[in-house]
């Protein structure tokens, strides 16, 4: 995080594209039957069509402002096949995972860089619209609080300082203990 968080805040760091995940339960398998289905619920944004592969759905070439594509897959299987199989807990089978691609034109002026882009309103317009793609997409409702922590850690990673947070990023509990202090140097107007 410490690395990233310095890319990010170099000025000649130019913003290309943000994929913002949304971790769900879905009992039901994503093969090629639910292409179909998939497309239909996500009209308008699927009007170029859905591609599936694999465990798969994607949606390529959105004519849209800036979601360049919509990716709904089984993160079960993927981290399956990735990782050792005794890693994997079963209880996770009904693991799905919806990812939204935002992607920024690098030539306009307005593309200052990725504070500049969470601290305006076309980020939060962005979110609305993933927000969107994920009620169509019929994915539970979700949390930003991960977004804000994460964000944070971005901004300003001082309270990943101590070694449970550094050890346990991303995890419930340490999302529990950014809950509960008082230090935020970034917060969602949403």
């Amino acid at each position: 995080m410490k690395i990233i968080s310095k890319f990010i805040k170099r000025k000649a760091f130019t913003l290309r594209s943000i994929d913002l995940a949304i971790d769900t339960t879905d009992q039901r398998s994503i093969t090629h039957n639910r292409k179909g289905a998939f497309r239909d619920d996500l009209m308008p944004y699927s009007k170029q069509g859905v591609i599936s592969k694999g465990s798969s759905l994607y949606i390529n070439d959105l004519e849209h402002p800036s979601i360049s594509r919509v990716l709904y897959y089984d993160k079960y299987l993927k981290q399956l096949n990735q990782q050792k199989k005794e890693i994997i807990n079963n209880d996770l089978r009904a693991w799905k995972r919806l990812e939204v691609t935002l992607t920024f034109d690098v030539t306009k002026r307005e593309n200052k860089g990725f504070r500049n882009y969470i601290d305006s309103l076309n980020f939060i317009d962005d979110l609305y619209e993933v927000q969107e793609v994920a009620r169509l997409a019929k994915v539970g409702s979700y949390s930003n609080d991960y977004l804000t922590y994460q964000l944070n850690s971005l901004i300003d990673n001082r309270f990943m300082n101590n070694h449970e947070s550094k050890e346990q990023f991303n995890s419930v509990e340490s999302l529990e203990r950014f809950k509960q202090s008082d230090f935020r140097r970034y917060t969602l107007a949403i």
